[in-house]
């Protein structure tokens, strides 16, 4: 009885070691690859895997940190990001990845917003992407974004405007029109990131100062007929 107990303990050791293991290695390689596509500090709080109608993946408070010379609170918060694999073994293809319960922070410094260096890093990113990606990349079906909030930090000089707090509604999009697309982990960060600030952004655009609404106009650029073509709403 002693034996089984102790093999038993064993066991557990081993399979809480090797749980730890890859939930680090899901960690890493998510604050990698959004650190690469938004060129600023990302962090992943903590991994739990679970079970939902099949299996899942939670990363729980995910901090995108703010540009250099801005606050030290974070620009993105999420709460949770549910991954849905598409099978039981993981070969890089997703049913569905919900970002729920994320707040963005908009920030102006010196005249400049805080979210302008993030869409400079994911042009930077999407020109390098233009190659086909090869059969090793990720698939992704669906994304969603879900219990959104949007906050506006501008200063008194802006009014009411300039302390803008505001619930999103949710959006759910899927990438491709002729069906999911295989990128690699980088380009993925970046194509979600880039959907998440501009439809959020477009959420909000009537509440903004003209002249916040001008500056992300230029540095959004062309978005809105490529976000169009690459995204679909369900």
């Amino acid at each position: 009885m002693r034996i089984v107990l102790i093999g038993l303990v064993l066991i557990a050791i081993v399979a809480g070691a090797s749980g730890y293991y890859v939930n680090s290695r899901i960690a890493v390689a998510v604050e990698s690859s959004a650190t690469r596509a938004l060129a600023t500090g990302v962090r992943v709080g903590d991994v739990r895997p679970g079970w939902d109608a099949g299996p899942i993946v939670t990363l729980r408070d995910v901090v995108v940190d703010n540009p250099e010379g801005f606050s030290d609170e974070a620009a993105i918060h999420i709460a949770r990001v549910h991954l849905r694999p598409s099978g039981w073994y993981p070969d890089g293809r997703f049913d569905r990845i919900t970002l729920d319960g994320f707040t963005l922070r908009l920030e102006k410094r010196r005249g400049a917003m805080n979210f302008l260096p993030f869409f400079s890093a994911l042009d930077r990113v999407h020109r390098r992407a233009d190659a086909p990606a090869s059969g090793e990349g990720i698939r992704i079906a669906h994304v969603a974004f879900e219990g959104g909030h949007f906050t506006s930090h501008l200063g008194p000089a802006h009014g009411r405007a300039g302390l803008l707090d505001r619930g999103l509604q949710p959006m759910r999009f899927a990438p491709g029109e002729e069906g999911p697309v295989r990128h690699d982990r980088v380009h993925w960060s970046a194509r979600i990131a880039d959907g998440l600030l501009f439809h959020s952004l477009a959420a909000v655009r009537g509440d903004l100062p003209p002249v916040i609404v001008q500056q992300l106009d230029v540095a959004i650029g062309d978005r809105p007929d490529a976000l169009a073509a690459d995204w679909r709403t369900e």
